[in-house]
């Protein structure tokens, strides 16, 4: 009998350990670049996501102190930082590689231009100068975009239709060989693969250059996007 109420037992609680299991916790980091405050409801509402958040204080890259992310299954970066020490950057490097997800949204592409370890992680950067035969980067802002899947059947595509927001998109990013499409533009003020997947060692990684600000933060497919991405980077979509 004891056995028989213990397998019951398990059977009532094992949909409520799935549940739980399934949640992602995100930690999404912001500083030293003015926003839209509208960005944070790319976070509210999204299912299967509870999410904290993190300011770069006056100190450039304040929030990368050792295990900052040990709490998170992922992070999401929306800083915008120069200046990194070099203890900073064992404690980023620290926090990717072993199966934690990372998302890298639109001006967090441009920080740490002189760190070429950031943009390995990232599968590409925004440059402000040219790397050798790669030119550098351009934007342009105010600019009506249209984007879509670029690989509809990808767990952080399927489900979004295309959608039309204004935006500031950005042209002539690099992009790492071998990263995967996830979203693409049609706009001649904007590259083609305008978000995109790669790996660091265990850990999945997104980049996502839209995001700069208005509506495309409260369209329900950006949304519905961005949810997908920050689950599919966790390893639980």
């Amino acid at each position: 009998m004891r056995n028989v109420l213990l397998a019951l037992v398990l059977v009532l609680w094992s949909p409520l350990l799935w549940a739980e299991d399934a949640t992602v916790k995100l930690l999404v980091i912001t500083g030293s670049h003015p926003f839209d405050p509208r960005f944070y409801a790319l976070f509210e509402g999204q299912p299967g996501i509870e999410w904290d958040k993190k300011t770069q204080t006056s100190q450039p890259c304040a929030a990368f102190s050792p295990g900052f992310a040990e709490d998170y299954d992922a992070v999401l970066l929306y800083d915008f930082e120069f200046a990194i020490t070099e203890a900073q950057q064992q404690a980023f490097e620290g926090a990717f590689g072993k199966g934690r997800g990372l998302v890298v949204m639109h001006h967090a592409l441009c920080s740490h231009p002189a760190w070429p370890k950031y943009r390995e992680i990232a599968g590409g950067q925004f440059l402000f100068e040219p790397q050798g035969a790669i030119r550098k980067s351009e934007y342009t802002g105010n600019v009506s975009v249209t984007y879509e899947a670029a690989d509809p059947a990808h767990p952080a595509t399927v489900g979004v239709a295309p959608f039309t927001v204004v935006e500031e998109p950005y042209k002539f990013v690099y992009q790492a060989p071998g990263v995967k499409p996830l979203l693409k533009a049609k706009n001649e003020h904007s590259d083609e693969v305008v978000a995109w997947s790669t790996a660091y060692g265990m850990s999945r990684v997104a980049a996502v250059a839209p995001g700069h600000g208005g509506d495309i933060f409260v369209d329900p497919n950006f949304h519905k996007f961005i949810g997908q991405t920050v689950k599919w980077v966790a390893g639980k979509e």
